[in-house]
């Protein structure tokens, strides 16, 4: 991939954190958006537990948690979130896990994944003008 090699690293604790979850592959924004929801198969056994760490993750409010990967995918998250680099090396290595979530996701419009939202959306499962979920309780 000739796009790899144009990839920066922004953050050496986060490249450290996502070296541990053995993530190596990388998958573009315009990769992601390329392929269709319909030609996804199911998880692979790494991204599978990878999709679920970061599910519980999302939604942990224990700082202290001990679960699988808790820790490191809230660090990575929290990162994944913030970052404005297009060339970021960390990012295109998670978007494949975020990817993978966005697929199975019940309910993009309320999911706490960064990217999720957009995701669903570039690919046409969720319309660029459908409504947010009203959370007003007037």
């Amino acid at each position: 991939m000739s796009e790899a090699n144009n990839l920066k690293t922004y953050s050496t604790e986060i490249a450290n954190l996502i070296n541990k979850l053995d993530i190596t592959d990388v998958l573009t924004r315009d990769q992601m958006i390329g392929q269709g929801f319909e030609e996804v198969t199911a998880y692979s056994y790494k991204v599978g537990r990878l999709t679920m760490a970061m599910d519980h993750a999302s939604l942990c409010t224990n700082n202290r948690c001990c679960r699988g990967f808790c820790f490191s995918i809230k660090r990575i998250l929290k990162h994944y979130g913030e970052c404005y680099h297009l060339d970021c090396m960390e990012c295109h290595r998670f978007n494949m896990v975020v990817f993978e979530h966005s697929v199975f996701c019940g309910d993009s419009r309320t999911c706490k994944i960064p990217g999720c939202l957009s995701i669903a959306r570039a690919n046409g499962r969720i319309s660029d003008t459908a409504v947010e979920p009203c959370t007003s309780t007037q």
